[in-house]
């Protein structure tokens, strides 16, 4: 069965449909400007970043060097707000710890249209319009003179400020910026719409975060040797010439060095002292003197002593210069036994022929630029004293060149041929006594010793020979 449709029904329902969608689209189009409005009104902050030089929690007096473009409008750029927050919309919560309004200070501005005034912080217990730093600790404002050349644009500009304290731990924080064209920072007068807590059209982020703190450990080093030094061939060389002849560390004086010296034929006639040549038959010697090498990172320093090592064998005066298994004299003044004297260590002596006297005497520190293998001058450079400390040497044991410059290699020939002086000492006591010291660290300096000693007309004939023990006491 077919049903039969009401032709003017249809037509009714038609024109009332059209009159629906004609009404919708006059709706349609009435809000459609307000849209447009919106979003031309929105002044976003772009290519916008913030610096900051400390990224530690905690950090006291934090620079936040803003950078940013601004809308290029002719309004006036007046006023600016910073919010710091834990989140970059919503309700501003102050991150914990940070102080952003105690300390903060104008540091910078770049690229702002013309004003005769920098920013400067408003007051911190201001409320003026949407600045309310009275209320909100998380705020702070910068305000200037509102006064602009006609025609000011926007573009690039930087605002730098200081003064601010980071969050107690690790965390981003969110800079929310508004810029105002007036300095009473109404929000009518916001050059960005909306709202601080809605509108993130200016909002940066930093993050402060955890150090790496990266530990190395240096250990203690001490390099220390005792050897007899070779002199050079020839009694003119100087000082700069010898330079060759010095070991460049321990390890290759310990592999080529000898540990005795010889000091020759001593006689009453005159003073035998280390180098001697070995050209018999007028002397007979080793040419070598003592040597002495410190290599050591002790930052406090190092001491370098020394005594006469107790001979094994013997009777009395078993640190001295003597014939081995000799009983000799307790009092150690006779010139009658197989002992000789030993000369002054207290205030070192000036040998004298023919009083029979055995010492021994710093002739040189070799730590000048010409004669190291190191890259130190630490020995003995306080100069003249006890060589106990301060970085002395021990003025008994020096040799006629008192001084810290002639004791030193200064390129004359003192370090390896004879001086004029002959002030000696010699240690024959269980108690080390001071030879030198350095206050810091000892790159390969060599302290040079020469022996000597003289005979009495009775000293009775014998080899005599007396061991020394040498120590380094490093500071750390």
């Amino acid at each position: 069965m077919f049903k039969i449709l009401n032709i003017n029904s249809v037509r009714e329902k038609v024109r009332n449909s059209s009159t629906y969608i004609a009404v919708a689209v006059l709706m349609l189009a009435s809000f459609a400007p307000l849209v447009l409005q919106s979003n031309v009104s929105a002044q976003t902050l772009t290519t916008r970043s913030a610096t900051i030089n400390k990224s530690a929690p905690s950090s006291t007096n934090v620079e936040f060097a803003f950078a940013y473009s601004i809308p290029n409008t002719t309004s006036t750029k007046a006023g600016i707000i910073y919010q710091f927050c834990t989140q970059p919309l919503g309700t501003c919560v102050l991150p914990t710890g940070m102080n952003v309004q105690t300390s903060n200070t104008h540091d910078s501005q770049t690229g702002w249209p013309t004003n005769g005034t920098a920013f400067a912080a408003v007051a911190e217990t201001a409320n003026v319009g949407e600045c309310t730093l009275n209320t909100n600790t998380y705020m702070i404002c910068y305000s200037r003179d509102e006064t602009v050349a006609t025609g000011t644009t926007g573009g690039a500009v930087t605002h730098t400020i200081s003064g601010i304290t980071a969050p107690s731990s690790a965390q981003t924080v969110y800079v929310r910026i508004a810029l105002y064209t007036n300095d009473d920072f109404l929000n009518a007068n916001r050059l960005q719409s909306g709202s601080p807590a809605t509108d993130d059209a200016g909002t940066i982020a930093v993050a402060f975060v955890n150090q790496l703190n990266v530990t190395g450990r240096v250990q203690e080093r001490l390099v220390f040797c005792v050897f007899a030094l070779d002199d050079l061939a020839g009694s003119s060389a100087t000082v700069g010439a010898a330079a060759g002849n010095f070991p460049t560390n321990c390890s290759a004086a310990e592999a080529t060095a000898s540990s005795s010296v010889d000091i020759g034929v001593v006689d009453n006639l005159n003073i035998a002292r280390s180098p001697v040549d070995n050209a018999p038959p007028t002397s007979l010697g080793n040419d070598r003197f003592g040597a002495a090498m410190i290599n050591t990172n002790a930052s406090n320093g190092i001491s370098l002593t020394y005594y006469a090592t107790v001979a094994t064998t013997g009777t009395n005066e078993l640190q001295s210069f003597r014939v081995g298994g000799a009983t000799c004299n307790v009092s150690g003044t006779s010139v009658v036994d197989q002992c000789f004297i030993s000369a002054d260590d207290a205030a070192g002596e000036t040998l004298v022929i023919g009083t029979e006297r055995f010492g021994m005497q710093i002739v040189c520190i070799t730590n000048s630029n010409t004669t190291t293998a190191g890259s130190t001058a630490n020995l003995g450079t306080g100069g003249n004293g006890t060589g106990s400390s301060g970085g002395t040497f021990n003025t008994v044991y020096a040799n006629g060149d008192t001084t810290q410059a002639q004791l030193q290699d200064t390129g004359s020939d003192d370090c390896e041929n004879s001086e004029a002086g002959n002030l000696v000492a010699w240690r024959d006591s269980a108690t080390a006594q001071a030879l030198i010291h350095s206050s810091t660290v000892v790159d390969d300096e060599l302290v040079k010793m020469r022996f000597a000693a003289t005979a009495n007309a009775t000293t009775p004939t014998g080899t005599y020979t007396v061991a020394t023990t040498y120590i380094a006491t490093p500071v750390f």
